[in-house]
C-alpha cells in the first residue's frame, strides 16, 4: 500500500491523499467531507477505511472539499453545493489522467451524502454511490415505530413526563397560532434538504436504469428521520427502482462513529459492498501501481 498527498483541481487549490494497493482493480472510491470534518473523516473513519480497501485491492482518494480542512476557497461563483460537485468531478478527473482509473464508487456521509448524489447524476463514470444518513422519506409508520422505540426503552414516569411535556408545548402552540390545526403533540421539526419526492424518485431511476449501484445505510443516530428497517421499501413500494436499491438500517452504530465498534462493522459492510461491485463490473485486481504505463502523481 502507497499513500501519496496530491494537489489538484483549478490552480491546485484542493487537497488529497490518494491510497493505491500494490495491485488494483479499475474502479476507485472517493471519500470526503462530512460537513465541516476534514477528508480524514468522523473520527479517522475516512483513513481506516481506505486501508482497509487497499488490503482488497481497491484503490481510494480522500479530499477536501473546497474551503475545508486542507483545501483553498474556491475562486469560482457557485453556491457550496454546486461546487461540491465540481470539486469531486475534478478528484475523478485526477484519478482518471494520472492512476489510468474509468469507474468510481463515492461514499458520502450526511451532507456528503449529498454531495455523492448530485455528482452521480451529473457524471456518467459513477458506478456506484453509498449513502450514510442522507435523504429519508417518511412514511404513515415512521413516527408510530420511532415512538414505540422510545416508550420501550424508558420508564411508565419517564413517558408520562414526555407527553405532559408535548401537551403543555402543543397547548402553548395553539395559544399562539389561533388554534391551528396542524398542531400534533407527536410533531417534529420537518425541516431537510431532501429533494421533492417525485424529483427523487426519477433521480434513483436515472441512476439505476444507468446502471450505478445504490447503497443507503441509515444508523440509529437518525431514528427520528429513519425508524425502521422497511422504511424506504415501504415508502417507495410502488416504485421500479425499489428492488434495486440496497438500504441498509443499521440502529447498532452510531451517526458520529464514535465508537471503533461501529467503525468496524461500518468498514466491513462497505467493503463487501464494493468488492460485489468490482466483481459485477469484471473488473479483476490486475494492475499493478508500479505499471510504466501509468504516469506518477504530480
Amino acid at each position: 500500500m502507497k499513500e501519496t498527498p496530491i494537489l489538484f483541481g483549478p490552480n491546485a487549490s484542493l487537497v488529497g491523499i490518494v491510497c493505491e494497493p500494490i495491485v488494483t482493480s479499475d474502479i476507485a472510491v472517493l471519500t470526503f467531507n462530512a460537513g465541516v470534518i476534514p477528508r480524514l473523516g468522523p473520527h479517522r473513519f475516512n483513513v481506516k477505511l481506505s486501508r482497509a480497501l487497499a488490503d482488497e485491492g481497491v484503490t481510494s482518494m480522500r479530499f477536501d472539499l473546497s474551503g475545508l480542512g486542507d483545501s483553498r476557497p474556491a475562486s469560482t461563483q457557485c453556491d457550496f453545493l454546486q461546487q461540491a460537485v465540481v470539486d469531486v468531478r475534478s478528484a475523478i478527473d485526477y484519478l482518471e489522467l494520472h492512476h489510468g482509473v474509468r469507474r468510481f464508487i463515492l461514499i458520502g456521509n450526511c451532507s456528503g451524502a449529498v454531495h455523492a448524489y448530485w455528482t452521480a447524476l451529473a457524471d456518467q463514470r459513477v458506478a456506484g454511490i453509498l449513502m450514510f444518513d442522507g435523504f429519508w422519506y417518511r412514511t404513515r409508520w415512521s413516527r408510530l415505530v420511532r415512538h414505540w422505540k422510545r416508550f420501550r426503552a424508558g420508564t411508565w414516569k419517564s413517558a408520562a413526563t414526555a407527553i405532559a411535556r408535548r401537551l403543555v408545548g402543543s397547548w402553548s402552540l395553539i395559544r399562539h397560532e389561533g388554534g391551528s390545526e396542524s398542531a400534533n403533540i407527536f410533531s417534529s421539526d420537518e425541516s431537510t434538504a431532501n429533494p421533492p419526492r417525485a424529483e427523487y424518485c426519477h433521480a434513483i431511476q436515472t441512476l439505476v436504469d444507468r446502471g450505478v449501484a445504490i447503497f443507503l445505510i441509515f444508523s440509529g443516530g437518525v431514528i427520528d428521520a429513519y425508524s425502521y428497517a422497511r422504511q424506504f421499501r415501504d415508502g417507495f413500494a410502488d416504485e421500479p427502482f425499489v428492488d434495486k436499491v440496497r438500504c441498509n438500517f443499521l440502529p447498532e452504530i452510531d451517526h458520529t462513529l464514535l465508537s471503533l465498534r461501529s467503525q468496524n462493522r461500518l468498514i466491513d459492510v462497505i467493503r463487501n459492498w464494493i468488492l460485489g461491485i468490482v466483481e459485477s463490473h469484471g473488473m479483476p485486481a490486475i494492475r499493478t501501481a508500479t505499471d510504466p504505463a501509468k504516469v506518477a502523481p504530480t
